[in-house]
């Protein structure tokens, strides 16, 4: 181990660690001087990692080590060992070591694609942990040196077994607690600013050193909802939480994954499951963002979360960079997907400022397309068997349904039918 005070780290203006340099001070020849150079993308992930390595004089060596490999998350890396600033240098053959991580992030196994004689992987390292994420005795191998652990971060052997260093902090997983003060300790005057995850590492996890976050495989699902809830009665006792998690989020969530997913076509049910993930996405930015105002204290306010909540559902269904947008769903996708929600919360000036303004986007876009809006009429017609099934089913099973909320319902279409001839869409379809 090195001693801590031949340890120096540089960090860029986002906070994001850029360079690491250890002095070997009992070292007398060779590497006294090691300095580890991370390059990052805008979103602050490495993408590659070099070393330069020298004694008392001279430049020294400086070598490619490796390249991270990425998909939804890190994958895992290429090693390279490649020196740059030597005349002619021969590179190792590259070895690509793969993560198998669990739900938290944990990497437990690593394999590598070197040949083996049995055609079977190369297994790097293998781990278990306990639950504050320090590697079990006797269930636990590492033979390539792999850096990342728990709940995918990188070791800071440096320092000392067991520490791991974050976007903010380092964690000391032999103690369970953080080595350095919550950046964020203002927001949470009632707990420790040295604990992690609340106590509860089995549930949660901190990406960053700031903020806890559900563990990805909540996401996507009802779950996120009722981690949240929860979430919010640990940390504001005596409190309600947002009627939203429940009564909206977690409802509707459970309803489209278990009735309309299965009356949408392939297209349309790729939609569904990209949207319920864009919905907790948008969510969980803003609830761990305090640029503008703090996620903690909007979440105590009923109306200002309600409202924060509403505004974000726009932009989830609508996203254009998805692998299926609200634009490309059939006209019968469509009437799936608004004749989901109860009627009461169709109507609601919430509900309808909302479905408002997703054909707001939608007509403009047929407006721009316009043999697309003559597909969707075609599909619409083609389809209207369905979709009056659909209606008159949904009209027996709501238990909201009365004539007044009929009639809402009736107006909402005909606002919906004017902002279409509004923008004089029919012009342009022959």
């Amino acid at each position: 181990m090195i001693d801590k005070k031949n340890l120096h780290f540089d960090y860029d203006a986002m906070g994001q660690r850029i360079a690491k340099k250890v002095t070997n001070k009992n070292v007398t020849t060779g590497d006294k001087f090691v300095t580890t150079y991370y390059v990052r993308d805008p979103q602050g992930n490495v993408l590659a990692i070099y070393e330069r390595k020298r004694g008392e004089t001279g430049d020294g060596t400086l070598t490619l080590v490796e390249q991270h490999l990425y998909g939804a998350g890190r994958l895992g890396m290429k090693k390279r060992d490649l020196a740059l600033n030597v005349a002619n240098a021969s590179e190792p053959t590259p070895v690509t070591h793969y993560e198998l991580t669990n739900h938290l992030g944990n990497v437990m196994a690593v394999i590598s694609d070197e040949a083996s004689d049995t055609n079977e992987p190369t297994v790097v390292s293998l781990s278990d942990y306990y639950p504050y994420g320090m590697t079990e005795p006797g269930r636990s191998w590492n033979s390539g040196d792999y850096r990342f652990g728990y709940t995918g971060h990188e070791k800071e052997e440096d320092l000392a077994s067991g520490v791991y260093t974050t976007e903010y902090r380092l964690l000391d997983t032999r103690l369970g607690r953080w080595m350095n003060v919550d950046p964020l300790f203002a927001k949470y005057p009632d707990m420790s600013s040295y604990n992690y995850c609340e106590g509860n590492p089995v549930m949660m996890v901190d990406v960053d050193g700031a903020e806890d976050a559900p563990p990805f495989e909540v996401k996507g699902g009802p779950q996120y909802y009722d981690y949240r809830y929860k979430n919010f009665k640990e940390r504001n006792p005596g409190m309600e939480p947002p009627d939203y998690y429940k009564n909206y989020g977690e409802k509707y969530c459970k309803r489209f994954q278990s009735e309309t997913y299965n009356k949408l076509s392939d297209n349309g049910k790729v939609w569904c499951s990209e949207t319920l993930l864009n919905l907790q996405e948008i969510m969980e930015e803003r609830l761990c963002n305090s640029e503008n105002e703090d996620g903690a204290e909007l979440e105590r306010d009923p109306n200002k979360f309600k409202t924060f909540a509403f505004q974000s559902h726009v932009p989830a269904y609508m996203k254009e960079k998805g692998k299926a947008p609200l634009v490309t769903l059939s006209t019968v996708d469509l009437f799936m997907i608004v004749l989901t929600p109860d009627v009461v919360d169709l109507v609601s000036a919430d509900g309808i400022n909302q479905a408002c303004s997703v054909f707001e986007n939608l007509v403009k876009y047929w407006k721009d397309n316009p043999t697309v809006f003559q597909q969707r009429v075609k599909e619409g017609l083609d389809g209207k068997s369905a979709i009056w099934k659909e209606f008159v089913d949904k009209i027996k099973r709501d238990p909201s349904i009365s004539p007044t909320l009929l009639h809402k319902f009736k107006d909402m279409g005909d606002e919906i039918r004017n902002l279409i001839k509004d923008l004089k869409i029919e012009e342009n379809v022959k």
